[in-house]
C-alpha cells in the first residue's frame, strides 16, 4: 500500500538536485523562479513559506555562482518581480480592486 507524500517533500525533492547544478545557468534559474507561480494555486497560503524559502535558496545559489553582472541583475529583477506579485496576491482578498490597481502601479 502506498502512503501519500506531502507536497512540501515532493516539491523539495524535485528541486533539490536541480538547483546546485544549474546555479550558474540563468535560463534554468529563471524557470525555477517562475515555478513559484505555483503559489497562485495556493489560495489559502498553506505553502507560502515553502515558496519563499525556495526563492531564497535560488537567490543564494545564483549569487554565488553567476559571474556576469548582467545575468545577476536579470535574476535579481525576476526575483523582485515574482516576490512583488506574490505579495500583491496575498493581500488581494482584503483590498478593494481599485486599491490593487493603484498599488500595482505604485510597486512597479
Amino acid at each position: 500500500m502506498y502512503a501519500p507524500v506531502p507536497f512540501e517533500e515532493t516539491f523539495y525533492l524535485c528541486l533539490v538536485s536541480v538547483r546546485p547544478y544549474s546555479s550558474d545557468d540563468v535560463t534554468v534559474q529563471s524557470r525555477l523562479i517562475t515555478l513559484s507561480k505555483l503559489s497562485e494555486q495556493d489560495e489559502e497560503d498553506l505553502h507560502k513559506s515553502l515558496f519563499e524559502k525556495e526563492l531564497n535558496s535560488i537567490q543564494e545559489a545564483s549569487m554565488q555562482a553567476i559571474k556576469s553582472q548582467e545575468n545577476m541583475q536579470f535574476i535579481k529583477a525576476l526575483l523582485q518581480k515574482v516576490r512583488a506579485e506574490n505579495f500583491i496576491k496575498s493581500y488581494k482578498v482584503i483590498l478593494a480592486p481599485a486599491t490593487i490597481i493603484n498599488f500595482v502601479f505604485y510597486v512597479k
